[in-house]
């Protein structure tokens, strides 16, 4: 809130402080309210395209013992949370929906003046690095987390803001407002900090 950033993401009208509200309300769901937690799934993932890359972290509050038919229920529910709030902006012009929330991300150019690795890298050489660059570095971040990171409400968070940081990092295009969320996912881990929490979606 206190960033001296934050006005100026709102000024823009970037949204990436309505991610991380949901991002909140998903923490504090998994501590204070774990029934919510599907449906504050669902709408966390919906709230941004690129947080479906994020999906895998799931995993981290779904106990891997739990019976098939918890995991099919939980990620259900999951699944139909985020169409129910997708679908109404999506039926007026299908089309138009998939590309400016999705394929047009493939066309966009290198921007060179991103806060990313790959653009300073291009900067100095000349050479535009491929955008695979960001997925191959986000699939080693997730076997990190799944092997060292806490089963926890704040394990989820750390390993939703250290993903998210890495894939930016490594990025054709990352901003103030790409970092803003990374912040508030940091953030989040924090709040839900404590020895005693093992919530998860059981």
């Amino acid at each position: 809130l206190f960033m001296p950033k934050s006005f100026y993401v709102i000024e823009q009208s970037w949204t990436e402080p309505i991610v991380v509200m949901f991002l909140m309300a998903f923490i504090f769901s998994a501590v204070h309210r774990p029934r919510w937690l599907p449906i504050m799934a669902g709408l966390l993932f919906a709230s941004k395209q690129y947080l479906l890359f994020a999906f895998p972290l799931l995993l981290l509050l779904i106990p891997f013992e739990a019976p098939f038919l918890i995991w099919f229920r939980r990620f259900g529910v999951i699944v139909l949370t985020g169409l129910a709030v997708t679908i109404p902006l999506a039926v007026r012009n299908l089309p138009a929906f998939m590309w400016n929330v999705g394929q047009a991300q493939w066309y966009q150019i290198f921007r060179l003046d991103a806060l990313s690795y790959l653009a300073a890298y291009a900067r100095v050489t000349d050479v535009q690095p491929s955008q695979l660059i960001a997925f191959v570095v986000l699939a080693l971040t997730f076997f990190f987390v799944w092997r060292f990171l806490p089963r926890t409400p704040e394990g989820f968070a750390a390993a939703f803001s250290l993903c998210l940081i890495l894939f930016f990092a490594f990025n054709k295009q990352a901003f103030c407002n790409y970092y803003f969320l990374v912040i508030g996912a940091m953030c989040a881990a924090l709040s839900a900090l404590s020895p005693k929490l093992t919530t998860n979606f059981s």
